[in-house]
């Protein structure tokens, strides 16, 4: 306690103590140590942080593909992308696309912004999670040919560039052939209550990159 004078001064004489006093710990600076001792802070733990750490500048598929979104291949056509991070929610999250319940998606971006990156992650992802038994894809590429690096791949069914008009619809010829008869074959079911009831005709993914030059 601080002794205060009339004038609101600090009494210096108030502050005096005996050397009892002096030597005596405050009940804070007893818990303290008291803490220290048993060394409660390891059994506990360190506080929970404000925010998750950043993620990394560099992100590996096969760091994530683990994750149980990619072991459910029986009612999906999906493949882990990239990790999502929510700071208000406090979660970090593998980020997947799903085409068997999403449909059609359209990847957008500026110059430069990773666009052909993206592609090259979501096919490499399904090569690793779907066998030829069960996916054909087919890529029209129109962007300086990145990705011929799959050309080989068990899945794909070719590669067709912006110098190959002949090729490109030689392509289409054959995909209206396959639509026509898979929807002779599906009548009113759509693709995936095919896959659910145990069809085993593969999915075909068709993949255009840079939709300006195909234009």
């Amino acid at each position: 306690a601080i002794l205060l004078t009339k004038s609101g001064a600090i009494d210096l004489l108030g502050q005096v103590k005996s050397k009892k006093q002096e030597n005596r710990q405050t009940e804070l600076e007893v818990i303290k140590e008291y803490l220290w001792r048993e060394e409660l802070q390891k059994e506990f733990g360190r506080a929970k942080d404000l925010w998750l750490p950043p993620l990394s500048k560099f992100i590996y598929l096969k760091d994530i593909v683990n994750s149980k979104i990619n072991k459910d291949k029986t009612n999906s056509l999906c493949t882990i992308i990239g990790l999502c991070d929510a700071p208000n929610e406090q979660i970090q999250f593998p980020f997947s696309i799903d085409f068997l319940e999403k449909g059609n998606y359209a990847v957008l971006g500026s110059l430069q912004s990773g666009k052909t990156t993206l592609v090259e992650t979501m096919l490499l992802g399904l090569m690793k999670k779907y066998s030829p038994k069960e996916l054909h894809f087919y890529l029209l590429d129109f962007n300086g040919n990145h990705l011929f690096s799959f050309a080989s791949a068990k899945q794909a069914g070719g590669v067709v560039t912006a110098e190959e008009p002949d090729k490109l619809q030689r392509f289409f010829d054959m995909l209206d052939e396959i639509m026509s008869e898979r929807k002779e074959l599906l009548r009113e079911r759509n693709y995936k209550d095919y896959r659910q009831n145990g069809g085993e005709l593969p999915a075909i993914l068709v993949v255009l990159d840079d939709m300006e030059n195909f234009r």
